[in-house]
């Protein structure tokens, strides 16, 4: 009996940006598709969609909802000095170029439990002023907008600054209870015609701070799991607010690892955050002789791309990496959760010189199957074709959309077919043939564009 694999319709609406993060990390010695991984950070932050979800590289509406766990309250209280960022209008809207920090969202007056500390926030004044001011046309031109402790960790300031020719935000930091002469800058971001409002963070000494003038809230992601019957969860902490607009606290080591730290609804954040967290296919990818290059690209299928990204505690189980042509190659990727359900990836990559596209889907089975009985396709539109990439079970040979069919080489198959032998638009079911030519399973893939 032919099965019809359903995967399981139930992801987040806002999983998509980690934090600026997985750094530049590159493989030496490898020279194949060098541009893939800075592509697929670039497009990572918008794409939710269910199961055979699309391709979460770029934008997208979800379908589905997420299980958001109980918020763990941090060691670190929010500061009772430091007035709370909510104006009498909850949806206060702001100028789109705001010209004073005011306007932007920043207080009037410097926020934090250095507030009234006068001396102290005239000579961090003094001291950014200095440390620029070959490129700041007066001290007027710094704002020390909030500064603090964060008990038990450090010393922050926050300083907006009128450029010459930008505005910069700037987190500086210290011991707690440091002097001004012994506050390091830190993490900057600026804007070249308007006061910059952020998202702004960084992390240091393990302690995340985060500048969000125009926001209410802040939290870190502090475990993603998917439960037995594919429902994918991701549980956050509410981060405690130290001064107007700014949030901190120290992170756990698997906070820092998943290094998702989110203003409001905004996974779009500037600075410096966590070591990222990948899963590591190198013992799992085929066929062997594979670069490195591949197996990052792998790796990257469920760290800073897709719908679905892979939690600590997630083994890889297999991964492929298919040249298509000339030009392309495919591939595919496959997590085991502890709960027994299966998270997948797969991806087309075209790169012609230093042009990339690409295209991606991913999403969730529930527990019950073997890693070899997974199947999941997607389909991109190429002029007047459809292009399926499939990944299909472990015993098929062949996977078949209508009348064309195509041969499977490490269970990744690629079909095209003329747009008009579509119903109307929708994908054709995807079937998966053994050796004797019997249907073992057939999906529906999901549609999704080519990302440039």
């Amino acid at each position: 009996m032919t099965k019809h694999l359903e995967p399981e319709q139930g992801l987040p609406d806002g999983l998509a940006t980690r934090i600026q993060l997985l750094a530049e990390k590159k493989t030496d010695g490898s020279q194949s598709f060098p541009g893939v991984d800075r592509a697929i950070r670039r497009e990572r932050r918008v794409r939710f969609a269910g199961i055979a979800a699309a391709m979460a590289v770029v934008a997208a509406v979800a379908t589905g909802s997420v299980l958001v766990g109980e918020a763990v309250r941090g060691h670190n209280t929010p500061d009772n000095s430091a007035p709370a960022n909510t104006p009498d209008d909850p949806q206060q809207h702001y100028p789109d170029n705001p010209q004073t920090p005011e306007d932007a969202g920043y207080p009037a007056k410097a926020s934090g439990s250095l507030s009234e500390d006068a001396a102290w926030l005239e000579e961090m004044r003094e001291r950014a002023f200095t440390t620029s001011s070959e490129y700041i046309v007066s001290k007027a031109d710094v704002y020390v907008v909030a500064a603090g402790d964060v008990e038990g960790e450090l010393r922050y300031a926050l300083t907006v600054t009128k450029m010459k020719e930008a505005w910069e935000q700037k987190f500086w930091i210290g011991e707690q209870g440091a002097a001004v002469k012994d506050m390091a800058s830190d993490t900057r971001a600026g804007a070249r015609d308007s006061v910059p409002v952020g998202p702004f963070m960084t992390i240091r000494d393990d302690v995340v701070l985060v500048s969000a003038p125009q926001e209410r809230s802040a939290s870190v992601l502090s475990a993603r799991r998917v439960e037995a019957d594919g429902r994918y969860v991701e549980e956050r902490r509410e981060l405690p607010e130290v001064a107007q607009g700014v949030w901190a606290d120290a992170v756990t080591t698997d906070e820092l690892r998943y290094a998702d730290t989110r203003a409001g609804d905004n996974r779009e954040m500037n600075g410096e955050a966590g070591t990222s967290f990948e899963p590591d296919f190198g013992s799992v990818v085929v066929p062997k002789d594979t670069t490195a290059m591949d197996q990052s690209n792998v790796n990257l299928l469920f760290a800073s791309g897709p719908d679905v990204l892979a939690g600590l505690e997630d083994q890889p189980v297999y991964g492929a990496v298919v040249p298509t042509d000339a030009n392309r190659r495919a591939l595919a990727g496959l997590l085991r959760s502890p709960s027994g359900a299966f998270l997948y990836a797969i991806a087309e990559i075209n790169q012609s010189g230093q042009a990339v596209s690409f295209s991606h889907a991913a999403g969730t089975y529930p527990a019950g199957l073997e890693q070899g009985e997974v199947m999941a396709a997607l389909r991109t539109a190429e002029g007047d074709r459809y292009r399926y990439v499939v990944l299909a079970p472990d015993n098929a040979v062949q996977v078949r959309v209508g009348d064309q069919s195509a041969e499977v080489k490490h269970r990744i198959g690629i079909l095209e077919l003329p747009k008009n032998d579509d119903q109307d638009g929708v994908p054709l079911p995807v079937q998966a043939l053994d050796q004797d030519g019997r249907v073992i399973v057939d999906v529906v893939p999901e549609h999704v564009e080519v990302q440039k």
